[in-house]
């Protein structure tokens, strides 16, 4: 397909803003993920049953979601794809934050089962089934969609683009856990404390962390036109869909 060639500078701040965007989201996944079984450790001690069967609910709902999921990616307009699961994925967490907080704030540590435990830990495993999906699928759009568009059929450009990414996902599963372990450690003294200034402090990182997420995430849309045609579906339907989005911006 033909569009105009971006210059240095243009591809020097897509890029930037990529990678900024894909870190922030990518971060603090992987420090929720890390979080939420470790911050349960504190509410049960002597089981790990809650968090087995939080991975197991996660889990099956990535299994039994991302093909539907996926088809909806690729037949969906980008920018609405990528704001829809950034946004979802930062509230979700937002949520399992404040209802794991909560749990540490009304409960002793090894509490009985009990409605009122039962609905909070039940809304931690559900935003955080939702959660993954939704980082699941933001991750897929950058990695597999975005980053090829582009490139431009530029496959030297797109292995640079693609070990760039893998690094800020493994630098993120790295540090996020380190940073955790680092900042938990020093929070409160009880097992109540940790499990309520853990939630917090993640909760905060997320909502800070989403408005950056989307401003990088928006440079890159409107600095590349071609993003929101259909660029992989044919050169005629990219030429009309181009010329639509240049006459309305």
């Amino acid at each position: 397909f033909s569009t105009r060639a971006m210059s240095h500078k243009e591809t020097t701040v897509t890029f930037w803003a990529l990678y900024t965007s894909h870190f922030l989201q990518t971060f603090g996944d992987r420090l929720w993920q890390f979080a939420l079984p470790i911050l349960f450790t504190e509410v049960y001690n002597h089981s790990i049953l809650p968090q087995a069967v939080m991975m197991f609910a996660t889990n099956s709902a990535v299994f039994a979601m991302m093909p539907a999921f996926g088809a909806w990616i690729d037949s969906t307009n980008r920018f609405f794809v990528i704001s829809t699961t950034i946004v979802v994925q930062n509230i979700c967490i937002v949520i399992s934050s404040v209802l794991l907080y909560f749990i540490g704030l009304n409960f002793d540590q090894n509490p009985p089962l009990s409605i009122s435990f039962g609905f909070l830990f039940g809304g931690c495993v559900l935003s955080s089934m939702v959660g993954q999906i939704m980082g699941m699928g933001a991750t897929l759009a950058l990695e597999k969609d975005w980053t090829v568009v582009l490139c431009n059929k530029d496959s030297a450009l797109l292995a640079t683009i693609n070990a760039r990414m893998r690094r800020i996902d493994l630098s993120c599963k790295l540090l996020a856990p380190s940073l955790f372990g680092l900042i938990t450690q020093y929070l409160g003294q009880s097992p109540s404390q940790k499990i309520r200034y853990g939630a917090l402090w993640i909760m905060a990182w997320n909502v800070v962390a989403l408005g950056f997420e989307y401003v990088a995430i928006r440079v890159v849309y409107k600095g590349n036109p071609v993003l929101a045609t259909s660029a992989l579906k044919g050169e005629a339907l990219l030429q009309h869909e181009q010329q639509n989005y240049l006459s309305v911006n």
